[in-house]
């Protein structure tokens, strides 16, 4: 923007100089040329002035009646006035050298020629001969005028052509002194281009090298998220596990003890009913380590497949929150690829999860289907809904973020349709060749090319 301001400002001052020059040069050669036609415009009355004051004469000598001779003389004052007038209207050209003197001259020689028109007229009336003053004092008066009034034409007509000469040879400077300018801002305009466009390609690759290192900091992150999930699984397998088989058994154990000392006592025919509590509490515990190794890494996923294991969450569901659930299943194979089943089992653990939260649902549906190469998840109920739109200021928790995560990392799509009131419904789509390529990857996160999970609200 800085370099297009300069460019634009550059042209724009140019283009003003020069517009000024020739308007300059312009209106000087308008104004001469009006100045020089009003001066050949006044020496043309003065001429046309001085003949027709000898043709006036002419007849008032011819006719010498008293009323022609009136007419003559009224005549003659008339035009002497508008003679006056021009003389003092003419202006000679500045640029004219002698032009006024010139017309000093004029002057005198007119002032002569009606002095000598009136004395014609004076001699006429006293008697004399006028014919001998009429050629010798009138022709030559009115041939020196009208000499000198061309001789003043000339002058002016040469000022003038100097003047159209000077105005071309101006016109030829400011035109050079143009091409000059133009020149000038053209190399200036590239310098100042050339500059701008090595500055944005500097801009152009230092984005593209901060892209880049964007992309690597988002593929190392999606590598450590991988790993951590993987690590997740498997601490929580471990972890199931020996919830179940030490735990689990350690109680086991500790309840086929009590059961022998309640027989014994029996037996001996002493009360067993101190050991009922005890028998409670190993059968809780006992229950409470199975729920909890249920949900860390239910054994029967690895055993006997996603839906076995999803039916185990609904059952779960339904005893502890009195949700009337169901459970439907289309096209599944026998068992899916084995990261496929934990990533599905992991999306529809946690949908569940919020279903007995936060939603309040009272009923849910469960829907795993298998197309071509395509797994789909759909998880509906009946609760409150929620509101998309993120509040400012409200927390939110990980849980929808883990489920984009999680669908991110195989390339499937999530979309959640809920409102406030309406209830809430999970589809998540995931392509089953994304899983077979993750298995022959080796488990090597580098190898993965994921895309964001596409979301939508309903």
């Amino acid at each position: 923007m800085v370099g297009f301001g300069l460019v634009f400002g550059l042209w724009l001052i140019t283009g003003w100089a020069f517009t000024r020059h020739l308007t300059t040069v312009e209106e000087q050669g308008s104004d001469l040329t009006a100045r020089y036609m009003r001066a050949q415009d006044l020496l043309s009355t003065i001429r046309g002035q001085l003949n027709l004051n000898s043709i006036i004469l002419r007849d008032a000598l011819l006719d010498p009646a008293p009323a022609s001779r009136e007419r003559m003389q009224r005549r003659l004052d008339e035009n002497d006035a508008a003679l006056e007038a021009a003389l003092d209207a003419y202006q000679p050209l500045v640029i004219a050298s002698g032009g006024h003197d010139q017309l000093i001259s004029l002057r005198t020689e007119v002032a002569d020629f009606r002095r000598a028109t009136r004395e014609i007229l004076a001699a006429e009336s006293a008697g004399a001969t006028p014919v001998a003053l009429l050629n010798s004092a009138i022709a030559p008066r009115r041939a020196t005028a009208l000499a000198l009034s061309d001789e003043i034409r000339a002058l002016n007509r040469r000022a003038f052509v100097q003047h159209q000469n000077a105005t071309a040879a101006l016109h030829r400077d400011v035109e050079r002194q143009w091409w000059w300018t133009l020149g000038g801002a053209m190399g200036t305009s590239i310098a100042i281009a050339m500059f701008a466009v090595l500055y944005a390609g500097r801009l152009e690759s230092r984005l593209q090298l901060q892209r880049q290192k964007d992309q690597q900091s988002a593929s190392e992150l999606q590598q450590l998220s991988q790993r951590l999930v993987a690590v997740q699984e498997e601490e929580r397998r471990h972890i199931a596990r020996e919830l179940h088989d030490e735990v689990g058994q350690a109680l086991s154990a500790i309840k086929v003890d009590i059961m022998l000392a309640q027989r014994d006592l029996e037996r001996s025919g002493a009360a067993a009913a101190p050991l009922d509590a005890a028998q409670r509490m190993a059968d809780d515990a006992l229950q409470v380590v199975r729920d909890l190794s249920q949900l860390l890494r239910p054994a029967v996923l690895d055993d006997l497949g996603l839906a076995a294991a999803v039916d185990g969450l609904l059952r779960g569901l339904a005893r502890r929150h009195q949700v009337h659930v169901e459970l439907v299943t289309e096209g599944l194979p026998h068992r899916l690829p084995a990261d496929l089943e934990v990533t599905a089992f992991r999306i529809i653990q946690e949908a569940l999860t919020n279903v007995a939260r936060h939603s309040g649902a009272t009923r849910c549906l469960v829907r795993i289907a298998s197309h071509g190469d395509l797994v789909t998840l759909s998880v509906d109920d009946n609760g409150c809904g929620f509101d998309t739109r993120r509040q400012p200021g409200a927390r939110r928790g990980l849980g929808l973020v883990g489920l984009r995560e999680r669908v991110a990392e195989r390339r499937g799509t999530i979309d959640i349709a809920t409102a406030p009131g309406e209830g809430t419904r999970l589809l998540v789509s995931i392509p089953i060749a994304s899983s077979t390529q993750l298995d022959a990857a080796g488990g090597d996160a580098g190898a993965v090319v994921s895309r964001p999970a596409q979301v939508s609200h309903g």
